[in-house]
């Protein structure tokens, strides 16, 4: 039988729609370079390794707020330089600012937002979203979202997953400068390929030229 199910989006504008996509799948590189420095520095104390069977993680389970305020206390309480301990916390603000756009946007409730209703004529570079978190009793939150507006936070985006990725690099690597660059670009290759079992930088093995190339010319820009 023919599916007859409605195209519940079929109204909503096409670029919107693949804008929606690449903020979130933009976002899920954020929490995973969140989640690799989480790991290292709460979850396994300052481990390099573990197995998923290791009990230690179950603390990445826990929600994202209560994983950012223990990794904030971690750095706060912790024998680093001031200035690693500010770009932490700049950090982990931002982070906790875009999860609240990428859930706003993730669970928001897309509509056509209309130019003119005499003749029928839909925007084409916005919605209207109606959004409502459960978790407090605040009401709902009714906005007109543009495109513009979604692609400055999907570059916020990218440019924390940048932040990210250089703190780790410089908290595992502190004590080694003359490592640093290379920290920087280990730790971008791995992103690329997933976190099943959890590894620092190899110290001694290079990433694939190719990888490295691509690093150190977006690096350069950022």
């Amino acid at each position: 039988m023919p599916d007859t199910s409605p195209d519940l989006v079929s109204q909503l504008p096409e670029p919107i729609l693949t804008e929606l996509g690449r903020v979130i799948a933009t976002w899920s590189h954020v929490e995973q370079m969140f989640d690799m420095l989480y790991q290292h520095r709460v979850a396994l104390q300052g481990g390099h390794e573990a197995e998923l069977d290791d009990p230690r993680l179950a603390l990445m389970g826990q929600g994202f707020g209560r994983r950012v305020a223990a990794l904030r206390q971690n750095f706060e309480n912790s024998d680093l330089p001031d200035e690693v301990r500010r770009a932490c916390d700049r950090a982990l603000s931002r982070s906790i600012s875009l999860r609240r756009k990428r859930d706003f946007l993730a669970h928001g409730v897309m509509n056509v937002a209309v130019k003119s209703a005499e003749p029928y004529e839909p925007f084409s570079d916005r919605v209207h979203l109606i959004f409502k978190s459960w978790r407090n009793q605040k009401p709902h939150q009714m906005v007109h979202l543009t495109l513009a507006d979604m692609q400055k936070t999907r570059e916020r985006m990218t440019r924390l997953w940048v932040e990210l990725i250089e703190l780790q690099s410089r908290v595992w690597y502190l004590a080694r400068p003359h490592r640093l660059h290379h920290a920087i670009n280990a730790a971008r290759y791995q992103s690329t390929v997933g976190l099943v079992r959890y590894n620092a930088p190899n110290r001694n093995a290079q990433p694939p030229a190719s990888a490295i190339s691509g690093v150190i010319s977006n690096s350069s820009g950022s």
